[in-house]
């Protein structure tokens, strides 16, 4: 009621943040870690881009989507297979991003 959040939240935000930083199983969020340089996709190798269908079922399924309310900027992405949640991830923009820019980001991470 007065802007605070409840301690159960906080506590709970705060260990999946810890997991998350340390690697430690159970943590519900992935973060982007930097890729060494070795391991960077080679540029010739190309995506093979189709068509999409409503009359085709497709068993994966990704969400995006970025926002930006106030100084606080951030984008998402949610991967399901077969209606089951896989993969979920958060990511925290420097405050000068826009919102378009928090969409597009999503887009790029969930590729």
């Amino acid at each position: 009621m007065a802007g605070v959040p409840p301690i159960a939240v906080v506590i709970v935000e705060k260990a999946q943040l810890y997991k998350s930083k340390h690697y430690m199983e159970g943590a519900a969020y992935e973060y982007d870690m930097p890729v060494q340089v070795t391991d960077w996709p080679q540029p010739a190798q190309r995506a093979n881009i189709m068509e999409t269908s409503d009359s085709i079922s497709y068993a994966t399924e990704i969400y995006t989507d970025g926002s930006k309310i106030g100084s606080k900027v951030g984008a998402g992405v949610a991967t399901y297979m077969d209606k089951t949640l896989v993969r979920q991830c958060k990511y925290k923009l420097q405050d000068c991003s826009s919102n378009n820019q928090a969409e597009q980001i999503a887009i790029l991470k969930s590729l």
